[in-house]
């Protein structure tokens, strides 16, 4: 519902700096004028446009990854999840940053921390599912709740951050085991007193962290050869 491409230039030139990549920031719809699936599906039609263009445009179609955050990480996920199911191409990382991974799951019943103002609030998540996702037998499939998906097998390996304050903190966790315990590559990190948000709104050392920790997994994936 929230957020335009300029937020995350900074981002996306640190990534393109430190892990010497391309890098493509991607505007997708917004709800609720353009409710679940429009987004997951806008961005796999960019993945692959980004593969189908790279003999043009001069880079590797074999090296691809992707990444967002908060809602951006759960149409990452869904977007892997649509990779292995369709297999137009392969991807070699998925960067999950404090993801919306079970829209199912009552939102009162998330990680709620007492006695503290969490960054993102039972009542605003609860507004931002039913914008994104007005049905709620819709919230039952795996591209609005990966963490739902029954088979995660063959999935691209992922770094998974989560923050310890954070409402969706739980479900990043469960998703990390669960992908491990399926045989995929795992890197998950939570970073002590975060909360939702924090690699854009800080503490400036734990974000300044993670944004080392997700360029260091990039340049690794997309170069192996000099990692």
């Amino acid at each position: 519902m929230l957020g335009y491409p300029l937020q995350d230039d900074r981002l996306c030139r640190y990534f393109a700096q430190h892990a010497q990549c391309l890098v493509v920031n991607v505007d997708y719809t917004l709800a609720p004028e353009h409710p679940f699936p429009a987004p997951v599906y806008q961005s796999y039609e960019v993945l692959k446009w980004v593969h189908e263009q790279a003999t043009t445009l001069g880079y590797d179609a074999d090296r691809l990854a992707i990444g967002g955050r908060s809602a951006g990480g759960s149409i990452t996920a869904a977007v892997a999840l649509l990779v292995k199911e369709r297999q137009e191409f392969a991807l070699a990382l998925q960067v999950l940053d404090y993801p919306s991974l079970n829209l199912a799951d009552r939102t009162e019943e998330k990680h709620v921390v007492p006695r503290k103002n969490q960054v993102l609030s039972v009542e605003l998540a609860s507004f931002f599912k039913h914008m994104y996702v007005p049905c709620p037998a819709d919230r039952l499939h795996p591209l609005a709740s990966p963490l739902l998906a029954p088979d995660l097998s063959g999935l691209a390996p992922a770094l998974i951050l989560t923050a310890e304050y954070d409402l969706l903190r739980d479900e990043g966790r469960e998703y990390a085991r669960k992908l491990q315990a399926q045989g995929v590559a795992v890197t998950h990190q939570e970073f002590a007193g975060t909360d939702h948000g924090f690699t854009l709104l800080g503490p400036k050392a734990a974000a300044q962290q993670a944004w080392e920790l997700m360029a260091t997994s990039l340049r690794q994936a997309l170069h192996p050869s000099a990692a």
